[in-house]
């Protein structure tokens, strides 16, 4: 289990690298490719294995066959840069000069994932439970439009780079992040339990009346890291803009800690008011 633990540790920090190096020179068709095989893989070869016997240790060597197989896919779509003539360069501050940045960052995905860590402080763990399925589903309309940003994303920057406008590629990317959200929140919205139940089984159907807003907050949270990376690739945002996320951090903790009650309906209405502030924010 350690030497599994430590390739699927080794082979995450990788993936990422080369995934970056695609997104950066444009490479989004590869992108998706890789991304979408990693997927295929790490259900099919997980499955096959747990069916085979290997129970536990079957789903945890699957997935990381499957991320060691895209890894040694990816190189395949970065030779270029594997074989280019390394040169010296000098980034001046590449980590703390760009303190701000590091800080936006980790603000979207700190808002991403402590409405599950609060849930579990004030919930119990069963209702606990049923809501991290409710936020499983509000997590995929941010994963289904985040592509859209990285796709935006090094194109803004090049052409902030080359002193050209870059405002109507911002506004195609929001149009379409627009369009996914409406859709995921119309659809949540006329038919939770239907969705909950395809997804996760009919067993969690009983807070079906809570997705639509957990929906809702996400699809907010979805725009705002839109709008953040498009700030990121002009250069926009400063120190001090990036530092009022942790009033906002501190706000979602008294809100959803110590008022939202054993209602997660309320707990998901406050969550959209703290994604609300995030949104105004960036």
């Amino acid at each position: 289990m350690l030497v599994i633990g430590n390739l699927l540790i080794f082979a995450f920090f990788l993936v990422p690298i080369t995934r970056g190096v695609m997104q950066g020179r444009k490479k989004f068709s590869a992108l998706g490719w890789t991304m979408f095989i990693e997927a295929i893989l790490k259900v099919g070869i997980s499955v096959i294995l747990v069916y085979i016997g290997w129970r536990v240790y079957g789903a945890i060597v699957g997935v990381v066959m499957a991320v060691v197989v895209v890894l040694a896919l990816s190189f395949a779509f970065i030779k270029e840069i594997l074989s280019a003539v390394k040169k010296k360069v000098n980034f001046g501050g590449l980590y703390f000069g760009n303190l701000n940045i590091w800080l936006a960052i980790a603000a979207i995905f700190i808002f991403f994932s402590s409405d599950i860590i609060i849930a579990k402080a004030v919930f119990n763990s069963e209702l606990a439970g049923k809501y991290a399925v409710l936020s499983m589903i509000g997590k995929m309309i941010f994963y289904g439009t985040s592509g859209i940003s990285k796709a935006m994303f090094p194109i803004s920057s090049q052409r902030f780079e080359e002193k050209k406008e870059s405002s109507s590629v911002f506004r195609k990317s929001l149009i379409i992040t627009l369009m996914l959200c409406f859709a995921a929140i119309i659809i949540t919205g006329l038919f939770p339990s239907f969705v909950i139940k395809i997804l996760f089984g009919a067993i969690y159907t009983d807070v079906y009346y809570a997705l639509l807003y957990v929906v809702v907050a996400f699809s907010i949270l979805s725009i705002s890291n839109l709008i953040i990376l498009y700030g990121i690739s002009k250069n926009k945002l400063t120190k001090r803009s990036s530092l009022p996320f942790l009033l906002i951090f501190v706000l979602e903790i008294i809100l959803l800690g110590f008022f939202s009650g054993n209602s997660p309906t309320r707990f998901a209405i406050y969550f959209i008011i703290i994604n609300i502030l995030i949104l105004l924010w960036s």
